[in-house]
């Protein structure tokens, strides 16, 4: 009978094999830390600006006119839109229903780039919304 030349306590084994399959399979592992979404790949064609220092009576959406509430903006938003949140900090308890981009045009909502996150705070709710499709929330802080 012959003897086995390296004798590994029966405990490292499972974890030899593990590494073992590692060793062969990494690429698999390497994008666990992507989440691949409906909207991968898509850009707005369109977008809303709210700011704190905006109107809901007189801003129209824009850069320069920007809305005041998220909720407004979020109501003005259509497939394809980018709700544009700027710095701030904006009253919670936001409940918006059918708030519905498609699967070729979501609606993005959530912070300015290169600015701080914009804030929600307040209310018993961030933001609620009920029977939406091909949304996606980004960049918040609630």
């Amino acid at each position: 009978m012959t003897q086995p030349i390296h004798k590994l306590p029966l405990v490292l084994l499972p974890v030899l094999s593990f590494l073992l399959y590692l060793m062969g399979h990494g690429e698999a592992f390497a994008s666990c830390n992507t989440i691949s979404t409906f909207a991968d790949g898509l850009s707005p064609i369109q977008e809303i600006h709210v700011a704190t220092g905006g109107s809901d009576t007189n801003g129209d959406g824009s850069i320069e006119s920007p809305d005041a509430t998220i909720g407004h903006g979020i109501s003005q938003a259509t497939p394809g839109t980018a709700v544009i949140i700027h710095s701030g900090t904006y009253a919670g308890g936001i409940y918006k229903n059918n708030v519905a981009g498609t699967a070729s045009a979501p609606i993005w909502i959530g912070g300015a780039a290169g600015e701080s996150l914009p804030v929600i705070d307040g209310g018993n709710t961030g933001i609620q919304m009920s029977r939406a499709k091909y949304v996606v929330l980004h960049d918040l802080e609630v």
